[in-house]
């Protein structure tokens, strides 16, 4: 999925599991430190993402600071499951 598909589909994702606008997860946002996810919403975003890739995030290697932004996952997470990295 390319980033210019990603960044509004998982926008509107957000919005609609935490009742904030859409244009509220600009690409850079910190999502956790912003205020923007609680707990419940970042454990369906990361299912969101594996559900996206079709790959389970590797949990043992995961990283809070490669999920925090929309951009940060679209890079580390969804272009990843492009090239074929590990996730």
């Amino acid at each position: 999925m390319r980033r210019d598909e990603f960044l509004p589909l998982a926008a509107s994702f957000l919005s609609e599991k935490t009742g904030i606008p859409a244009d509220a997860f600009r690409p850079g946002s910190n999502l956790v430190k912003e205020g923007l996810v609680d707990s419940l919403a970042f454990m369906q975003l990361i299912d969101f993402v594996e559900s996206a890739t079709g790959a389970r995030l590797d949990t043992e290697n995961f990283s809070l600071e490669r999920f925090s932004t929309l951009e940060k996952i679209h890079a580390n997470f969804i272009a990843a499951a492009i090239a074929g990295d590990r996730l």
